[in-house]
């Protein structure tokens, strides 16, 4: 997995690449991120995808501070902390209902 080296205003990505995906950021409001999900083969957005934003939390490890970092909600926790839309507009419902 690999992350864009910049974080919005809301601490996420503004793209992550995963599992032959691109996942391009459109809106986050710290408390949710709503990104758009593009197949690299094909160029084409499959689905819109919203995260329930999380973060680790600076820590220490073998002596080195480690800053926080955006986690991404693998697939385990479909339904409960990442949910995936055909249309951006079902994507934005799901942001406002939120």
């Amino acid at each position: 997995m690999k992350y864009s080296n910049s974080l919005n205003p809301n601490n996420c990505p503004h793209w992550i690449l995963r599992k032959g995906y691109k996942y391009d950021l459109i809106l986050s409001n710290g408390k949710l991120a709503l990104y758009s999900r593009t197949d690299l083969k094909s160029g084409k957005i499959v689905t819109y995808q919203v995260f329930s934003v999380r973060l680790q939390k600076k820590r220490g490890i073998a002596g080195r501070l480690l800053s926080r970092y955006f986690l991404f909600p693998y697939d385990e926790v479909f339904g409960s902390r990442r949910w995936s839309f055909k249309s951006i507009d079902q994507a934005l419902e799901k942001m406002l209902k939120s």
